[in-house]
C-alpha cells in the first residue's frame, strides 16, 4: 500500500450542502440564468434528477443568453450532453495509470477539476459526489471529463496508483458532503456581496446615456470632473481610502484634508484599482486635489500622468462586459463613432427608482427596498444619495426626472439642491437637520441658498415644506446611522460632495 501524500492549499470540512451549481434536467431554464447571473459562471452541469444524481451534460449560458428563450421549456431542452451514440468520453480517476493518461491529455480537449484536501486519507467512490459540486471549467471540452464510479480491489489498483502522480482525494463522510475552500475566497465572496453589481460611476454614466441611441449629450461639460469624484466615493464606500487621522484637520477646509490609503487591497475594477494605485504611491494630498489631478485639471506639468484617460469609454465597456449595454457603430456625418445602447433596462430602472425615492417631493416615507434590493449592500441610504447628487453635478438628471411634470420636476430639483447643502458638509446634518431645526424651527432645510422674501407662502405650500423639511432629516438621520466607526471613510464622501456643490465655479 503506497505511502499517502500531504497537499496543502485548502480546508476541507464535512458540510451538508447542496451542490454549488447545479440543476436538474427537469427544472425550469430561469433556474439556469438567475444562477448564471447571481455567480457569473458560463457553464452549469445538468444531472438527470434527484434520485439518481448523475451528471449527464451541461449548459453553455453564453449560448443560451444569445438566443430567445421560451421560459416554460426545462433544462433539459437546452442541456449539451456528454454522450450520445457517435460521440462517446474517456473516464478519468485517480487511479488511472500514467502511460494511459498522457495518451489521453495528448489526443483529447480535456478540463482538470483542481483539488485541495488536506488529510491523509484515501477514498474510492468520493469522485462523483465532488463532482457534482465542482464548477466546471469554461473550456471547450468540458464534456469529456466524467468520473469513475466502479469499486476496484486494493490488488487490482495498486499498480494505478503507483504509476500515477495524481492525488487522492479525502474520504467523505456519510453525513455530509466534502467542500475544499479557502478561506481568503469567503472573505472575497463576502465583500462581493456587499457592494452592488455596478459600481456609482457606472450607474451616473447609465443615468446619462440615451436608451436607444447609446451615447451622452454633447453638451455635457460637467460628467467628465463628476465621474473623478465618484472614483473616490466608490473607493470609500470599499474602505480602500480615508482621511488622514490628524485632530488638527479640521481646522481646514473639508476639500484642503488630506487623504490616505487604508487598504491596498484590489477591487477587480480597472478604474478604481489604477486610482488606487496612483494614491498609495504619490504623497497625501487633498480630495479636491485628487479630483482635479484625474480630471486632468492642473498646470503641473510632473502630474500629467495622474489623468485618467478614457473613463466614459471604459465605464461603457465594462457595462458591455456586464451585460447592461452592447456596442454598436453609428455615422455621424464625417466620422463613425462607438456607440451603446442599453440593453439591460432593469439596471438602469432600478437607478432611476433609487434617485426618484430620494428627490421625488410627493414621497411620503423613504423606502429601503426601493434603495438597494439586496439588504447586505453596505450603506444603502449613503450610496443612494452618492447616486443623486453625482447625477446632479454630473447633470445626467434630466432622463431620471423626465416622467415627473414640470412643477414636480422644478420641486425634485430644489430638494436634490437642499440635500447636497446637508451632505456638502461634515458632519451631516450640521446646516440645519442635526439638530432637527429644520422640523422643529420655521428655517427648512437649505434655506440659505433659496431666497422666498417674494414668494407667499400659503398653508398648503408651507405644510409641503414642512413635511419636505421632515423626511430630509429623517433621511440624513439614517445616513448617520450607517456611519458607525468609519467616520474617516465618510468624510470622503462628504468631501467629495462639497466639491460637486463648487462645480460651477470651478468649471
Amino acid at each position: 500500500m503506497t505511502k499517502p501524500v500531504d497537499y496543502r492549499g485548502a480546508v476541507v470540512e464535512d458540510l451538508d450542502l447542496q451542490p454549488a451549481l447545479t440543476v436538474y434536467a427537469n427544472e425550469s431554464i430561469d433556474k439556469v440564468l438567475i444562477a448564471a447571473y447571481e455567480r457569473e459562471f458560463s457553464q452549469v452541469p445538468v444531472l438527470n434528477d434527484e434520485s439518481n444524481k448523475k451528471i449527464i451534460g451541461y449548459i453553455d449560458v453564453e449560448k443560451l443568453l444569445k438566443q430567445d428563450n421560451d421560459h416554460s421549456k426545462s433544462v433539459n431542452d437546452y442541456t449539451i450532453r456528454f454522450a450520445s451514440k457517435n460521440k462517446r468520453f474517456r473516464v478519468i480517476t485517480p487511479y488511472t495509470p500514467l502511460e494511459e493518461l498522457d495518451s489521453f491529455l495528448i489526443d483529447n480537449e480535456f478540463a482538470i477539476g483542481n483539488y485541495g484536501p488536506t488529510k491523509k486519507v484515501r477514498t474510492r467512490n468520493s469522485h462523483q459526489r465532488r463532482s457534482q459540486q465542482l464548477p466546471m471549467s469554461s473550456q471547450a471540452g468540458l464534456q469529456r471529463r466524467r468520473v469513475n464510479n466502479n469499486t476496484q480491489n486494493d490488488d487490482s489498483t495498486s499498480s494505478g496508483r503507483n504509476s500515477s502522480s495524481l492525488p487522492s482525494s479525502p474520504r467523505l463522510s456519510t453525513v455530509g458532503r466534502g467542500v475544499a475552500y479557502d478561506p481568503r475566497d469567503l472573505q472575497v465572496e463576502e465583500e462581493q456581496n456587499q457592494h452592488p453589481k455596478l459600481t456609482l460611476m457606472e450607474e451616473v454614466l447609465l443615468l446619462g446615456l440615451k436608451d436607444r441611441q447609446g451615447y451622452l449629450s454633447f453638451w455635457n461639460d460637467n460628467i467628465s470632473y463628476a465621474l473623478r469624484g465618484c472614483i473616490l466615493i466608490e473607493l470609500a464606500l470599499r474602505k480602500r481610502i480615508a482621511m488622514v487621522r490628524d485632530p488638527n484637520r479640521r481646522r481646514y477646509d473639508l476639500a484642503d484634508r488630506l487623504v490616505e490609503v487604508t487598504n491596498d487591497k484590489l477591487t477587480g475594477e480597472v478604474l478604481l484599482d489604477e486610482t488606487l494605485k496612483l494614491i498609495k504611491t504619490s504623497e497625501k494630498l487633498s480630495v479636491g486635489n485628487w479630483i482635479d489631478l484625474l480630471s486632468g485639471e492642473t498646470w503641473n506639468v510632473m502630474k500629467i500622468g495622474y489623468q485618467l484617460k478614457q473613463v466614459r469609454e471604459r465605464l461603457a465597456k465594462g457595462l458591455v462586459d456586464k451585460g447592461v449595454l452592447r456596442t454598436e457603430k453609428k455615422n455621424f456625418l464625417l466620422f463613425d463613432m462607438a456607440t451603446h445602447p442599453i440593453v439591460d433596462t432593469v439596471s438602469k430602472r432600478d437607478a432611476i427608482e433609487r434617485v426618484l425615492a430620494l428627490a421625488n417631493p410627493n414621497t411620503v416615507a423613504l423606502d429601503m427596498n426601493k434603495l438597494y434590493k439586496n439588504p447586505n449592500v453596505r450603506a444603502r441610504v449613503t450610496r443612494s444619495v452618492a447616486l443623486l447628487l453625482s447625477g446632479y453635478a454630473a447633470s445626467v438628471l434630466e432622463n431620471a426626472f423626465a416622467t415627473l411634470n414640470y412643477d414636480t420636476r422644478e420641486e425634485a430639483f430644489m430638494r436634490t439642491d437642499e440635500l447636497l447643502n446637508e451632505f456638502g458638509v461634515w458632519p451631516w446634518g450640521f446646516v440645519g437637520t442635526g439638530s432637527g431645526s429644520a422640523v422643529d424651527g420655521a428655517t427648512g432645510i437649505g434655506s440659505a441658498s433659496i431666497d422666498t422674501s417674494d414668494q407667499v407662502e400659503t398653508p398648503a405650500s408651507a405644510a409641503m415644506s414642512h413635511a419636505s423639511a421632515a423626511q430630509i432629516t429623517n433621511l440624513v438621520r439614517s445616513a448617520k446611522e450607517e456611519v458607525g466607526e468609519d467616520e474617516l471613510e465618510f468624510e470622503v464622501i462628504a468631501t467629495v460632495f462639497s466639491v460637486f456643490g463648487k462645480m460651477d465655479s470651478l468649471l
